[in-house]
């Protein structure tokens, strides 16, 4: 099963961008990570998709509270210098906007005011399975 729930503040301003009639918002967050009473922090990039990438690229900027719900995707590929690199990024297919209502909106303030309604699913209690780990 492949399912990542994580709290953080965003890094830097979303970045939208459009493919055909998709809209793409790509974003990091910084993530608390609390270690033997350690406060540490890592930082985690972001992938959304339609209505959810609009909104977060309306409604956040650097330093809002965020929270996010996906999967954790791992991406090969080939650097322009021929090593071959790893990407691993969330793709996000829930985004809960966790600042007040006067800071999500103060991001497009001269425009008017949306109001931006989130479904929210109660799903059943997952069932517990005992699997075997290959290691």
């Amino acid at each position: 099963m492949n399912i990542i729930v994580l709290t953080g503040c965003l890094g830097r301003d979303a970045e939208l961008k459009t493919f055909g009639d998709t809209k793409v918002a790509n974003f990091s967050i910084a993530v608390k990570d609390f270690k033997k009473g350690e406060d540490a922090s890592f930082w985690m990039n972001v992938t959304c998709f339609g209505k959810t990438a609009e909104v977060v690229e309306k409604y956040t900027k650097k330093g809002s509270k965020i929270g996010v719900s996906g999967k954790i995707q791992v991406e090969k590929y080939t650097a322009k210098d021929g090593t071959e690199k790893t990407k691993t990024f969330v793709n996000a297919d829930k985004v809960e906007l966790l600042d007040s209502k006067k800071d999500n909106q103060s991001k497009a303030k001269d425009e008017p005011t949306e109001e931006v309604e989130y479904e929210y699913v109660n799903y059943p209690p997952l069932p517990i399975v005992d699997l075997e780990c290959p290691f």
